[in-house]
């Protein structure tokens, strides 16, 4: 079952942001007709599709499907050839789980958190103007290969780090933004 249609890992940047909602959507019907009526994963403590593994049975377009109800994440693995990643958790009902996806979901991922968290916040406490901040401790600009791009990366005091592509000209505006509008 191949697709000829792009992923959200294959978005480019030339997708604005309010462009991506209907990205999605578009790839979204291109991608529907070629779901399966299940989709395999694996869950520690217990054969798969048993409720004693914390699985809960949940009907889409083809069928059931489980819905694994986690609790914390506990850790990561990325294969040594940079494949896949896996992602294990404590489900609610205390047995281990993981996911393990392809590592090109981790654009995906990267670009939808963000995203998830903010809605999140929103629902929860009924306002659309909380965000998930951050201490920058390092704020580091290097240049890249390309003589009229440059590399800003905010990294915060626990060693999360993200990266950003700014031209000459949107590093010269950041850097004589000393006010807020």
């Amino acid at each position: 079952m191949k697709s000829d249609t792009n992923t959200a890992a294959n978005v480019g940047p030339e997708v604005q942001t309010e462009d991506f909602a209907q990205w999605v959507r578009v790839n979204q019907a291109k991608l529907t007709p070629e779901l399966r009526p299940h989709y395999d994963f694996m869950v520690f403590g217990g054969p798969v599709g048993s409720r004693s593994q914390g699985a809960v049975p949940r009907l889409t377009h083809g069928g059931h499907a489980e819905e694994i109800v986690g609790k914390e994440l506990i850790a990561y693995d990325i294969a040594s050839d940079g494949n896949w990643f896996r992602m294990s958790f404590s489900c609610v009902n205390g047995k281990q789980g993981s996911l393990r996806l392809p590592t090109e979901c981790l654009k995906a991922l990267i670009m939808t958190l963000p995203r998830m968290m903010t809605k999140a916040l929103s629902a929860r406490y009924g306002d659309d103007s909380l965000r998930l901040v951050y201490p920058a401790e390092v704020v580091r600009i290097e240049g890249s290969r390309d003589p009229n791009t440059f590399i800003l990366t905010l990294t915060t005091p626990d060693g999360f780090a993200v990266s950003f592509s700014l031209s000459g000209q949107q590093l010269d505006a950041l850097s004589q933004e000393r006010t807020l509008k």
